[in-house]
């Protein structure tokens, strides 16, 4: 049997955040089924759900009735598979979103349970898959982690999902995440096709009804995709787009364009980190537990200094230097024109901005002005020398030779 509510979703017009590995098998699969192949459905569905047993971990728990075979003083943690295609009502061979919407939230009611772990390895599916399961997740009172288990993939719709979770967590740093991009494919004839038989095809509407299907009719009889780019796919990407950045703030805007990376490159923007199964488990089993939302803007929190170097120290280091280098540069553009107006100069360092190329010409008019004095007098005869006390300028010179001191020590102070 086929996956009937698969093939729905892929013939009709809905958008699909979907990567390319699966997108190819997913069509493969619809081709078979349009040429006759008959597909058998497997016994246990992809996107299935289930419940274990801390303790020993032997209980394997499908439905949330069965939570009477736990005793009172069992913890557990329900666990959803989410390996298959998404999509929201699901079909012959995988459960949809809705269903597992439904099974996170019966859970969740359960004073046993102390929390939940998406396992993924889904390269995506139907846009309209995504909101029930993130629904879920942001109501659930118990804290939801998202797991990418060894040799998986969290990708386009599956990665939105992961992203209202409270952390993201891959098991291996070569598993495969991100493709966040939109894509559509549709299938249909012209409004008038004639069959190799004979047969004509003909499609009709209504008199009022003028822009039904407007961008299926543009796409199929004039070749013409800027209806469903412009009225489709753009408006489900920007959204995808936005809330991932509203989810992971420290994402950044070129991992928003349907690139996919291996794990270790997007920790700390994708993912929060690589571990294992079980010390996420024992993350949730050691946390407080407490009765509210413990999902919701959980990944908005700045990760601060502190908890940079600690968790990231390779990351940090490179930052910390690049900053560095970045504050020597700009010190020293300013720096470049001590001569020509050194209060300026003092201004503009204190300023932490960098020299703007006003500025700069404003500084160079100026030294090219001191340089043409200095020429006039050195061609003059020089005067007499005699004592004196010592000058304003001279005064002024040791002030800012103790300024820069001071810059330095600042500067040392900083990024030390």
């Amino acid at each position: 049997m086929i996956n009937f509510g698969l093939a729905r979703e892929v013939y009709g017009n809905t958008p699909w955040m979907v990567d390319h590995s699966t997108l190819g098998v997913l069509l493969n699969m619809l081709q078979d089924f349009r040429n006759g192949v008959a597909v058998d459905s497997q016994k246990e569905k992809y996107n299935n759900s289930f419940l274990c047993k801390i303790e020993n971990k032997s209980v394997v728990i499908s439905e949330p009735y069965q939570l009477k075979n736990l005793s009172a003083e069992d913890q557990a943690v329900s666990i959803i598979h989410l390996n298959g295609p998404i999509t929201k009502n699901g079909g012959s061979s995988s459960y949809g979103t809705k269903h597992l919407a439904a099974k996170l939230l019966s859970f969740d009611k359960d004073v046993r349970v102390k929390g939940h772990v998406i396992i993924t390895d889904s390269g995506g599916g139907a846009a309209s898959g995504v909101p029930h399961l993130a629904d879920a997740i942001k109501a659930s009172t118990k804290p939801v982690y998202g797991f990418v288990e060894k040799g998986g993939v969290a990708a386009s719709a599956a990665l939105y999902i992961l992203s209202y979770t409270k952390k993201i967590i891959s098991e291996s740093p070569k598993n495969k995440i991100g493709s966040i991009g939109t894509m559509i494919e549709i299938h249909g004839y012209p409004k008038q096709h004639e069959m190799p038989d004979g047969e004509k095809r003909l499609r009709m509407y209504a008199t009022g009804s003028i822009n039904k299907n407007e961008e299926f009719e543009s796409a199929i009889n004039e070749d013409k995709i800027d209806l469903i780019v412009n009225n489709i796919l753009d408006p489900h990407n920007e959204e995808f787009k936005s809330d991932i950045r509203n989810n992971r703030p420290a994402v950044r805007e070129d991992q928003l364009t349907g690139k996919t990376y291996n794990a270790d490159e997007v920790v700390g923007t994708l993912i929060d980190e690589i571990a294992s199964l079980d010390k996420v488990i024992a993350e949730i089993l050691n946390q407080p537990q407490i009765n509210n939302n413990s999902n919701i803007n959980n990944n908005s929190n700045t990760m601060d200094i502190n908890q940079l170097k600690n968790d990231h120290l390779s990351l940090y280091q490179k930052v910390f230097n690049q900053g560095v280098q970045a504050e020597k540069n700009r010190v020293g553009s300013w720096m470049a024109h001590l001569k020509a107006d050194p209060d300026a100069v003092k201004k503009g360092i204190n300023s932490g901005e960098e020299i703007n190329s006003t500025q700069r010409e404003e500084m160079l008019i100026k030294a090219a002005s001191l340089s043409h004095v200095e020429n006039i007098q050195r061609d003059s005869t020089p005067p007499i020398q005699t004592e004196s006390p010592r000058t304003t300028d001279e005064t002024e010179g040791d002030e800012l030779d103790n300024f820069y001191k001071d810059v330095d020590n600042q500067l040392k102070e900083l990024y030390s």
